[in-house]
């Protein structure tokens, strides 16, 4: 999916399901830029997207704004960011227990 479009995406109501979509496709374009899909277990970007749509599994509280704030972390992430930090921490917020 282009960025384009996700952007258009997270304009609107962002529901757990679409937040597991977009996150997956974000954090999964960010690893195959930064050549470490590999690194994070992954052989294909495919089979990374599946595994991360399970993100949302065990969320209690879902937190929109929150949600729409780690996508665009995830997206301003360099790969130098991704290195240093992991995954921006905005996203650890998006579901409390």
């Amino acid at each position: 999916m282009k960025r384009w479009a996700l952007f258009i995406a997270l304009s609107g109501c962002l529901s757990k399901n679409r937040f597991e979509e977009n996150f997956a496709e974000e954090v999964c374009l960010l690893y195959s830029e930064c050549e470490i899909l590999d690194l994070e277990g992954y052989s294909t970007a495919r089979i990374c997207r599946q595994d991360m749509t399970q993100f949302t599994d065990e969320c209690g509280e879902y937190d929109t704004a929150k949600a729409k704030a780690c996508i665009q972390a995830v997206r301003s992430s360099s790969c130098e960011d991704l290195h240093e930090r992991g995954l921006p921490p905005a996203c650890n917020k998006v579901c409390t227990n």
